[in-house]
């Protein structure tokens, strides 16, 4: 789910400035959000992206237990409400330990990240 860019800083070097503008503004709203609502707001601030890729990232999200959402009708059918579950820092440690277990299966053999990823286990 995350790539590192290692010619990024922050958490940057883990999302695109999109993304995190997304989670920002799901955990910033005291309302569920829909794309809609996400992709006027993050055009509203420069972002020209594809309603799609808004749809597929918060899809992601929901997917991975970082977001909530609950089904609702209205005109044009049935949409997502997307809202908060996780808090930043929350959010935070979940993506270090993926990316942890990902190395340490990309790398079986390594006693660094094997004794890392047992430390933050526990």
């Amino acid at each position: 789910m995350w790539k590192i860019d290692t010619g990024k800083e922050t958490i940057l070097a883990l999302m695109k400035p999109y993304h995190h503008a997304i989670i920002s503004m799901i955990l910033k709203s005291r309302t569920a959000l829909t794309t809609g609502d996400l992709h006027t707001k993050l055009n509203a601030e420069g972002f020209i992206i594809s309603r799609a890729s808004v749809i597929n990232y918060c899809k992601l999200l929901a997917a991975n237990d970082v977001i909530s959402f609950e089904e609702a009708s209205g005109k044009g059918g049935i949409h997502r409400e997307y809202s908060k579950i996780m808090s930043w820092e929350s959010i935070l440690e979940f993506m270090h330990m993926q990316v942890l277990e990902r190395m340490t299966f990309v790398f079986p053999g390594s006693k660094y990240l094997n004794d890392v990823a047992g430390l933050l286990s526990k």
